[in-house]
């Protein structure tokens, strides 16, 4: 249900996060969506500079609660978070002959994506956006490749 969408991505997050905290994790990766920002005109190339527009769709807006939960936790300084804004994680060879899809990602660039934010040397907070680097993407990965060292593999 929604409820349990939205309840997951705050309370359940903020759990996980005082937990790890109190462990002593150095860093967490919070896989996000970059369906926040799809509020935004097409025609715009949107960095992670950005705010936020999640559309008011439950699994969305949940999506959105967690990144505030998860910034909370790095403002503390009790965490180093890392988020990763994901498009619709594909497999190349699945959506070869389909129509294109800005927000696909493939999902092999999301590995190395995620280890690329855990082994990076970054802040106590950082949001970076994981698409193909190609004219036809919808959202600018150079902020990922410069600070994180991502390079996307795929181009569609």
């Amino acid at each position: 249900t929604a409820g349990q969408q939205v309840d997951f991505l705050t309370r359940c997050t903020y759990n996980l996060l005082w937990a790890a905290a109190e462990e002593g994790v150095p860093r967490v990766v919070f896989l996000s969506t970059l369906e926040l920002m799809t509020g935004y005109d097409p025609n715009f190339t949107v960095s992670e500079t950005w705010r936020p527009r999640p559309p008011v769709e439950p699994r969305v807006l949940a999506k959105h609660l967690g990144e505030l939960t998860s910034r909370e936790f790095a403002r503390e300084g009790r965490i180093s978070m890392v988020v990763l804004r994901l498009g619709k994680v594909v497999r190349a060879e699945e959506v070869q002959g389909q129509p294109f899809d800005p927000l696909w990602v493939e999902e092999g660039d999301v590995v190395h994506a995620v280890s690329c934010a855990l082994t990076a040397k970054l802040g106590k907070w950082q949001v970076f956006h994981i698409q193909p680097d190609s004219p036809r993407s919808r959202f600018a990965v150079r902020r990922a490749k410069a600070t994180l060292g991502y390079q996307p593999k795929f181009r569609w």
